[in-house]
């Protein structure tokens, strides 16, 4: 997986962090932004195949799975789950295969979920409907995917 490797790492970072403004500032991200990062996997793992070591596509194909599942609620709830936020784990899945694709997207959720709560609760306090705002996703996967960036990178201790 390219998480095992800190050039890998880094290539992630930049990634995560280009689509969490992106959709921040403007609540969709740049399909050029897909397409490089896909391109860059392929290679990667290209490289690496040819190089005889061994690439987990088993496991890559399972955590692309979570962007796959994505891309059905996305059409089930008639984009209310945006696609960029699919294309993003699905990148993400073949990142770092599925354990920490799973840990990202719940770390994702969780935080997105208390952040609306918190929106929410103000709002119905202040007399605001609420109801229709729309909230972008990807910087709540920033923060999990950062946090994991810093402690495979070794910035940050394992604890027990």
């Amino acid at each position: 997986m390219m998480l095992a490797y800190q050039s890998g790492r880094w290539i992630f970072l930049v990634f995560v962090l280009l689509c969490a403004v992106q959709d921040l500032k403007e609540q969709a991200v740049s399909f050029r932004i897909f397409l490089v990062m896909f391109a860059a996997e392929t290679i990667w793992y290209l490289i690496s195949f040819c190089s005889g070591n061994s690439v987990p596509f088993l496991l890559l194909l399972k955590g692309a799975g979570v962007g796959a599942v994505l891309f059905i609620l996305n059409k089930i709830t008639d984009g209310a789950i945006g696609e960029g936020d699919a294309f993003f784990f699905l990148a993400v899945g073949f990142f770092a295969g599925l354990p920490l694709s799973l840990l990202i997207f719940a770390g994702s959720l969780f935080l997105s979920g208390l952040f609306s709560l918190v929106i929410l609760t103000v709002g119905s306090c202040s007399g605001k409907n609420m109801h229709h705002r729309r909230i972008p996703f990807l910087p709540f996967a920033a923060v999990p995917s950062v946090l994991l960036f810093l402690l495979e990178s070794g910035f940050l201790k394992r604890g027990i």
